[in-house]
């Protein structure tokens, strides 16, 4: 059984031969990476700009001092707050954390 020492031991000299493979521009194997040229399968060719993809509908992006929440409808306490009144409501940073 090893102890913590010797695992950390073991980690730095992996994680330096792989730094010095990335230097050298060898895989994380330790070979030499001599397919770079060919790394696109048959059929496919490398895209050197990429194209824009969209429909042409651009969002409407409301300028800040437009910018409104509304809160309407069955609420008890309609209300509607610019940018500024939101940003200066209490804020809160809520981090959840997943149980497994």
């Amino acid at each position: 059984m090893t102890d913590d020492n010797d695992e950390g031991r073991m980690k730095d000299k992996l994680i330096r031969s792989k730094q010095e493979w990335a230097k050298e521009g060898r895989l994380l194997t330790g070979m030499p990476d001599n397919r770079h040229e060919n790394r696109l399968p048959p059929g496919q060719k490398e895209v050197k700009n990429w194209p824009v993809l969209d429909l042409g509908v651009q969002p409407n992006i409301v300028p800040p001092r437009v910018w409104r929440l509304t809160v309407e409808g069955l609420a008890e306490n309609p209300l509607a707050l610019s940018l500024d009144e939101f940003m200066a409501l209490p804020q809160e940073e809520f981090l959840s954390e997943s149980i497994a």
